[in-house]
């Protein structure tokens, strides 16, 4: 948005000018045209109809105004013709900006799909991020799972235990169950049905979150892995992560293998109908 308009229409940069024009700005300029139509303009139809009582000017001013505002909002296009154009100016334009850089910070957890193959994403994500057991504050990894690659999962978890790399971390996979307060408790294996459905991972790596909240964890310690999901799976992570403090990465497709993270600032206008 350009700084000027940010500067008078959006309430998180300005505050205080919104306070001012909802309790002094507002309440004046309705007062201006409560007097100009309830006295002013009484007055004037009053000596130009030759009406005595003032008040039944007023009433039956009053009335056709409601009429012709009830009009207006329930019989043309004239209300929603003028918010597309305000919206314009009163919102910002729907845009995401993603910064992309190699990762150089240390983090306590990771968060990945799991692939049906035996070279997975993850395996490389997992190793990059313990450092073959020299970061000694990466403590926790999910692996998000499918029916199809739970078998991967649990020899990759073999595999990392017998090499003896992961001797601080856990890892969760498969049924390990994501218990949410307010929503039904899930696992990390996701059921088939779900596979393509983004609103369902982004629950579940919601709940994920909770999770290493409740192991004392925060999100911003924490980054996401969308190199091995489908699609529907990358869309429903990168949605979860929208929040400035979580984290993302993939992991470039080439021999040398290198993991880039990627914040995105987003910018986003309210959907309209």
């Amino acid at each position: 948005m350009n700084p000027f308009k940010r500067a008078l229409f959006d309430p998180s940069r300005n505050l205080f000018l919104f306070i001012a024009i909802a309790l002094i700005g507002l309440p004046f300029i309705a007062n201006g045209i409560f007097d100009l139509v309830w006295n002013t303009g009484a007055d004037w139809l009053k000596d130009l109809l030759k009406i005595k009582d003032k008040s039944t000017v007023q009433i039956a001013g009053l009335a056709i105004i409601i009429a012709i505002m009830l009009l207006i909002i329930y019989g043309t296009d004239f209300v929603s013709n003028v918010g597309r154009y305000l919206s314009r100016f009163f919102s910002p334009r729907g845009n995401a900006i993603a910064k992309v850089s190699a990762v150089t910070r240390d983090y306590a957890g990771l968060i990945a799909f799991m692939s049906a193959r035996s070279d997975s994403p993850a395996e490389w994500a997992i190793r990059f991020h313990c450092d073959e057991g020299r970061n000694k504050t990466f403590q926790y990894c999910w692996l998000i799972c499918t029916e199809k690659s739970v078998v991967e999962a649990e020899n990759l978890v073999a595999r990392l235990a017998r090499e003896r790399c992961l001797m601080t971390t856990s890892i969760f996979f498969g049924d390990y169950v994501i218990k949410n307060e307010n929503a039904p408790d899930m696992s990390l294996l996701v059921p088939e049905e779900f596979v393509d459905d983004p609103n369902y991972i982004q629950r579940l790596i919601q709940g994920i979150y909770l999770d290493a909240e409740s192991r004392g964890i925060s999100e911003s310690k924490i980054i996401a892995d969308y190199t091995g999901g489908t699609k529907s799976m990358t869309a429903g992570m990168v949605i979860a992560c929208a929040s400035p403090n979580r984290h993302l990465e993939y992991i470039v497709q080439s021999d040398l293998r290198p993991i880039m993270e990627v914040d995105i600032s987003y910018n986003m206008r309210p959907v309209r109908g």
